[in-house]
């Protein structure tokens, strides 16, 4: 009897090492249905090691079901490594972009899948729908632009500037299909699949980037919306004391000067820091660096300021 109890320990702690050295292969399981079978028997959370052409990482499976969606995942990344979105091969540039953002996502479908906590799985959506959007960008290589809109709120004391592109049917494209980055002063708006009466049966992809806007806006409180064949891209501007919303006399600065942005905590309201900034950048630029340091002398003895011209073009 002792010795038949000694024998069943044995095997107890064969199968607990066997178990706990087994190892998920990187690449698909090929039409394997037994093991995934065998391990569906063994719905208990365990420890397994998940090997990877970088090397080998440990981690916590629930159940079958998350080896299953890590080939899928997998599976998934080959088909979209080597194509664009309308199904033309990449070149080698183009595909070294899309393998990064596809690893990326890659990553984060799995860190979702193995996550239990409401919060966390939440903010890991989030972050894949952002790395969808990545990774839709780069596997597309003809972007149009749209050049022709029409702007408002741009007068003083309007809270919202609103720029108008007429594209037709954006109004019925899927919410997927439009897409918009706003920053701190900048927006990048992406609009795919637009079919232009002109041009029928084919699709076309809209792109328009705009950097160091006149001023800065709330990148949290701008949206788009699409009406009809009315794309709009509604930006809130910054509440700027003691002048509040402040008129834009064009939408981008382009490579010129900016506006002066008035800051409150500072005894001169930020002017120095500005004139400083502007005497270091234009470096070369001799007469108009003249009048910014007279400019800064007058602010260091307090007097009134005049408007400088700008020469720097």
């Amino acid at each position: 009897m002792q010795r038949t109890s000694q024998h069943a320990a044995m095997l107890d702690d064969e199968a607990r090492n066997a178990a706990l050295s087994q190892v998920i292969e990187w690449e698909r399981v090929d039409d394997d249905e037994d093991v995934l079978q065998d391990l569906a028997r063994q719905p208990h959370e365990r420890s397994l090691v998940v090997q990877s052409p970088g090397g080998s990482t440990q981690g916590k499976f629930r159940d079958a079901s998350e080896v299953t969606h890590w080939e899928l995942v997998e599976d998934e990344a080959k088909v979209l490594e080597t194509t664009d979105v309308d199904g033309w091969c990449l070149d080698r540039s183009q595909l070294d972009l899309v393998e990064q953002a596809n690893e990326d996502l890659k990553e984060l479908r799995l860190l979702r899948s193995c996550c239990g906590r409401q919060g966390n799985h939440r903010r890991l959506e989030k972050a894949i729908q952002e790395f969808e959007v990545k990774l839709r960008v780069r596997r597309t290589w003809a972007w149009f632009p749209l050049t022709r809109y029409e702007w408002s709120g741009f007068e003083h004391e309007a809270p919202i500037l609103t720029l108008d592109f007429r594209v037709p049917g954006v109004g019925a494209l899927p919410t997927e299909d439009i897409h918009c980055d706003f920053g701190k002063d900048s927006f990048d708006l992406k609009v795919w699949n637009v079919e232009w009466p002109e041009d029928l049966g084919v699709k076309y992809h809209h792109r328009v980037k705009k950097t160091r806007l006149m001023r800065d806006i709330v990148p949290e409180q701008s949206y788009v919306e699409a009406v009809g064949d009315h794309l709009y891209v509604k930006m809130q501007k910054v509440f700027e004391p003691p002048h509040g919303y402040c008129a834009w006399h064009d939408l981008a600065a382009g490579n010129g000067r900016k506006p002066f942005r008035y800051d409150e905590e500072a005894p001169d309201g930020g002017l120095m820091d500005f004139l400083e900034g502007q005497y270091e950048k234009y470096e070369g630029h001799d007469s108009y660096r003249r009048d910014v340091g007279k400019a800064m002398e007058q602010v260091h003895r307090r007097e009134p300021l005049r408007g400088i011209a700008d020469t720097t073009n």
